[in-house]
């Protein structure tokens, strides 16, 4: 067989030239709120400004945890000068 019957070297379509394609794309704008659009553009801060906030309950909780047990106090609270309780109270008559 002949391969220029069966493979032909000129295209089957040939494109015309005058023929314009029109990107059918449409570019929307981001679905992005003001929030959303700081906390992205401000990571750098966010985190600093987050581990300064976890460092300050840190210490408040040092603060009002371990330093009364470094002075010694125990910490359990001791009720006996209360007074009487109700029930025992003279009751009137």
């Amino acid at each position: 067989m002949d391969q220029q019957a069966e493979y032909p070297e000129e295209p089957l379509y040939e494109p015309e030239e005058g023929l314009q394609y029109q990107d059918s794309t449409v570019v929307a704008p981001p679905l992005e709120s003001p929030f959303g659009r700081y906390l992205r553009e401000n990571r750098l801060l966010n985190c600093l400004l987050f581990a300064l906030l976890v460092l300050i309950v840190a210490l408040i909780w040092a603060w009002l945890s371990l330093i009364p047990l470094l002075r010694g106090e125990e910490g359990a609270s001791d009720f006996s000068d209360g007074g009487a309780a109700p029930a025992q109270q003279k009751q009137e008559k």
